[in-house]
């Protein structure tokens, strides 16, 4: 239900060249922004230690990204915000 607020923060994110790290943030973030705006769609919940499942796919394969991974990101994202800056 927040697919299109998820769907906008992917369009502005994602480039052809991220890193690992920089995809599974652009994935927290797309997350953040579809739960930030749709009470149905759960987020990150560092408190309870509740994490998304990530899929990270590259050439080589398909792996998850960590709870740590994305708590990091999340985590980046919230400073970020605090900064008043994006992402």
């Amino acid at each position: 239900s927040g697919g299109l607020y998820a769907r906008a923060s992917l369009t502005h994110g994602w480039h052809a060249q991220l890193s690992r790290m920089d995809a599974v943030k652009v994935a927290v973030a797309a997350l953040t922004a579809a739960a930030d705006e749709d009470r149905a769609t759960g987020g990150v919940d560092l408190e309870r230690g509740i994490y998304p499942v990530i899929k990270v796919c590259t050439s080589e394969g398909q792996t998850d990204a960590s709870d740590e991974e994305i708590a990091a990101c999340y985590r980046s994202i919230l400073e970020a915000r605090a900064a008043g800056g994006n992402l």
